[in-house]
């Protein structure tokens, strides 16, 4: 498992990616970020894609992500990774 701790627009975020060939197989996010709907639907979308910024921003680009991260764009939430 590949673990992460950022701080970001102060706000502290933790991740843990577990990948095989480049393919996210397990993701969990933890924070202080305090969005409104549940992380794990976030998650569960990452998982089985590859772990590649482009990728990423493909399949979570109809997301409103300010509902999961508050006061986040998107582009900030995918250059976490």
């Amino acid at each position: 498992m590949e673990i992460d701790v950022l701080t970001f627009k102060n706000k502290i975020f933790d991740y843990s990616l577990k990948s095989e060939k480049d393919v996210i197989k397990d993701i969990k996010i933890f924070g202080d970020f305090f969005g409104v709907k549940d992380i794990k639907e976030i998650e569960d979308l990452l998982k089985d894609i590859e772990h590649n910024k482009g990728k990423i921003g493909n399949i979570i680009k109809n997301v409103n992500i300010d509902e999961y991260f508050s006061r986040i764009t998107m582009e900030e939430f995918i250059s976490l990774f």
